[in-house]
């Protein structure tokens, strides 16, 4: 579960934020949020939660009591605050990350022994 947390309270009532893959692809954080539409937990069974949205039967989702994800592939977020912190590492990963890595080929040799001091990998000097 990449960026939802383990540690989250389930239980009745709790939102839960359910991502549409239709459509077209967001280009903005306000794009990306409404994408996603939340769900509240109104029962469970044995193995699962279930969420739903709205009064309809066939707006509910199941999530499974061990492992915190949809069933059936659907992409669940905790809360809105997880869903902007992933839209914004994925925003440094596709703008910055490139950067960096070209920095990186470019750099001297002292340069990347700090670098990789960051890391936790010990370099000796050639």
């Amino acid at each position: 579960m990449s960026t939802n947390e383990l540690d989250v309270k389930v239980g009745i009532g709790v939102a839960v934020f359910v991502h549409d893959p239709y459509g077209r692809t967001p280009k903005t954080l306000a794009d990306e949020l409404g994408k996603w539409t939340e769900y509240k937990i109104v029962d469970e069974n044995r193995a699962s939660w279930i969420a739903q949205n709205g009064q309809w039967l066939h707006s509910q989702i199941k999530i499974n009591k061990k492992t915190l994800e949809a069933r059936g592939g659907s992409r669940i977020m905790w809360s809105r605050d997880a869903i902007v912190k992933e839209w914004n590492e994925g925003e440094f990963k596709s703008k910055d990350a490139n950067s960096l890595a070209e920095l990186v080929k470019r750099a001297d040799v002292d340069a990347l022994i700090s670098v990789a001091k960051i890391f936790g990998w010990e370099l000796e000097k050639p």
